[in-house]
Parts: C-alpha cells; structure tokens; sequence
C-alpha cells in the first residue's frame, strides 16, 4: 500500500505529523509514504527514515491543476491523509482519483472531496496535536490510541545531514553546549528576550558553551539584545544546518516554536517555555520527547530566570549523554 500524507504548514506542525509516517511502517512494514510539504520544510521530512518520497507542494502549484493530478495518479498512491487542511490539494488528489481519500469532517469541501472523514475537533481537545493528527489515521490502520509516550518512537529522525565545519566550530566537547532559541516568528507568546539574557549571563561559562540560533530579523534582535556576551551567534544556516547543529548540541530552550519540537524529536534535551493558556498551551503543543519538558504560566514573562536555571543545571550534572 502507498499513503500519501499532506502537511503543508509550519515546521513545528510538521515535525507534530511526521510520527504518523511512523505509525504507518510499524502497521505494515513493507508500505510506502509519501510525504507532501512546503518547500521550506523539506529538508526537515527528508531526516525522517520513515518517509519515502517527497513531493513539494510549490511544484505541484507551478504545474497546474490538471499536471499535477496527473503526476500524483502516476506516483500510484493508494490512500492521502489530508492532516492540513487545503481546498485546492483536496480537489487536486480528488482529480488524481486516489482511490481512498481521509480528511477531517469539519471542513466543507471534505464532503466534495474526500470518501472518508474523520471526526477530529482540535478546540478544547486535551489531546497533543500529534495524538490529534494521528487520529486520521482510522480509516488505514483501525481506531488505535496512541499515548504520549509512545511518541518519540514514531519520529525516526535518523537522517541527519553531517555536521557543516563552520557550524563544528561552535560545539565544544569539553562543555555543556546548550542552544537558546529566544525566538518564535509569532507563533505564540514567548518568554522576554531580556530573560535569555539573563539566564545566558547566569550561566557558569566553565560549564556551558551557551549558543544563540535565530534567522532573519530574529538575528538582528538577538545582536542587540545580547551585546557583547559570552556567547556565541550560530552561523547564519539553512533548515538542514540547523538540525544537525542541534543534533550535536546537548540541550536545548525555547518558547513554543519549531526548533525545539526538532530537538525533541531528535532526543535532546528540550524546555519549552509556554503560556498555559488555549490555543499553544503545553497540553496541546509541547515539544515531545524522551527528555522534552515544558515550564509554563499565564504570561510566559511570569515565569523566572531562577526557574529554567535550575532545569538546566540538573542536566549538567547528568552530563551530555549525547545520542
């Protein structure tokens, strides 16, 4: 059986999705998943082992309606789990006749599109997004819970590209090399800048090599706020060297934003630090992972430098334990 799986959004929503290629390999093996993306997250799926075919969504736009339904007919999947909902990608896997098409009931054009839908309500769930898009699912593989915990099994991040020697440079095997990642492209609140400051200056620096990661405007912002610090701006990457910078890293903290849901899925250490109010609450977007965890409040700027010190400098004593 082939499955193609659509997610077509934002890194973090993605790396949420990616465990349904997972569940798909642990039902049957020998099936095949594709995997339809936003060109800018691509070389995040391509990390996944579980997926074996990308198609990006920008090429199917450039190609048209009608050669792109016609390159997904002859790619032969059996089956598309629409996780992001888009009309038009609905209507396009609807003309490429895909022989079992699964969306999510609470969209109208489903019922034109779709053969089967599926009751999923996200508002006010206490299930994480991940549980939430896995359980799309159904249709394939049967009513099936997945707790958790069984999560981080379902990633399968394996894939990850070599370590570039400019970005080597600012890993050093002889400290704790912690990345902080202030910001969150407005994805939800975060926790202040001068607080990463803070917490950076706090930092015995014979312990911890404390490296900044930002892109664009973000970069700007992190140069200001931190001045002269002891500490280092990673390099200016692209979305593959980011993840094997954090790969190489030994723990990482953020507010809620994609990165650290990368760092979860890639077994780092990870805080999140969250807003426990609905929509981005940790109940619903934490970052997942055999050594995630989250601190949250009302307002993340509520929550203390004192707090996430002390999470950080129980991980030291645990040593880097990189995986």
């Amino acid at each position: 059986m082939k499955i193609l799986i659509s997610r077509t959004d934002k890194i973090g929503d993605v790396v949420c999705t990616l465990p349904l290629a997972g569940a798909l390999k642990a039902w049957q093996p020998a099936c095949r998943v594709g995997f339809l993306c936003s060109a800018h997250v691509q070389p995040l799926v391509a990390v996944c082992a579980n997926v074996d075919e990308i198609i990006v969504r920008e090429e199917l736009e450039a190609a048209g309606l009608d050669r792109a339904a016609e390159r997904l007919k002859k790619a032969g999947f059996d089956a598309v789990v629409h996780v992001f909902p888009v009309p038009w990608i609905a209507r396009l896997c609807s003309r490429a006749r895909i022989p079992l098409r699964i969306g999510t009931l609470r969209r109208w054009y489903h019922w034109l599109t779709c053969n089967r839908r599926v009751m999923v309500k996200r508002s006010g769930s206490r299930l994480h997004e991940a549980q939430l898009n896995l359980l799309l699912l159904a249709p394939i593989i049967g009513p099936a819970g997945f707790p958790l915990k069984s999560i981080p099994l379902l990633y399968g991040l394996t894939r990850v590209p070599e370590l570039h020697p400019t970005l080597a440079k600012c890993i050093d095997p002889a400290r704790f090399n912690l990345v902080l990642h202030p910001g969150s492209r407005g994805s939800a609140p975060v926790w202040p800048m001068e607080h990463f400051v803070d917490l950076a200056a706090r930092l015995p620096s014979e312990r911890f090599n404390v490296v900044l990661s930002g892109n664009g405007h973000e970069r700007e912002q992190i140069r200001t706020a931190f001045g002269v610090a002891a500490c280092r701006l990673l390099p200016e990457t692209d979305l593959s060297g980011l993840i094997s910078f954090i790969a190489a890293s030994d723990g990482f903290v953020a507010s809620s934003t994609g990165p650290a849901h990368i760092a979860a899925a890639l077994g780092r250490r990870v805080l999140g630090i969250h807003t426990d109010r609905p929509p981005t609450h940790p109940g619903r977007w934490a970052p997942v992972g055999s050594r995630a965890s989250t601190v949250s409040a009302p307002d993340p700027a509520d929550i203390s430098v004192e707090q996430v010190l002390a999470v950080i400098i129980a991980w030291d004593k645990k040593g880097p334990q990189r995986l």
